[in-house]
């Protein structure tokens, strides 16, 4: 089903471009532990059934056969968090084709990657999300 979207500044500094956005292509909505501190473009990552902030330890240890990751677009978090903190159903960014910008993408602010950043990355760019540092003319091309 075809929907209307809406983006506030925080959502277009961040999604640069996506492919097929009226049909959700590259999203899906989650259940996410999240506190009250968390925003859009924090990245997430698939444990035990759930989507938790990505942190420099889980990031290290990184299993790409098994583990999922997804960007937290869904600006609800920053209203229902702040009131819940706890788990809740919000949307994610989990495949492309899309353009990112890098800026624009946190991680967790208990531990937050930073040694691994370049494997986080390749991780995005493998499910065709491209980040705008990295733009080419066959990467605008594509979206």
């Amino acid at each position: 089903m075809a929907r209307i979207d809406v983006s506030t500044n925080k959502f277009s500094a961040l999604v640069k471009k996506e492919i097929w956005r009226e049909e959700n292509w590259c999203r899906k909505d989650v259940t996410l532990t999240v506190d009250k501190s968390e925003q859009i473009g924090l990245v997430v990552y698939l444990d035990s059934g759930k989507y938790i902030p990505l942190t420099e330890t889980k990031m290290a240890a990184w299993d790409s056969a098994t583990d999922k990751m997804a960007i937290l677009i869904d600006e609800r978090v920053e209203t229902e968090a702040a009131v819940v903190a706890a788990d809740i159903e919000l949307a994610v960014m989990y495949r492309g084709m899309a353009i990112l910008s890098k800026a624009a993408v946190s991680t967790s602010s208990d531990t937050p990657v930073t040694t691994s950043l370049e494997a986080m990355y390749a991780v995005f760019e493998a499910n065709e999300m491209e980040f705008a540092d990295n733009l080419t003319n066959k990467t605008v091309s594509k979206v």
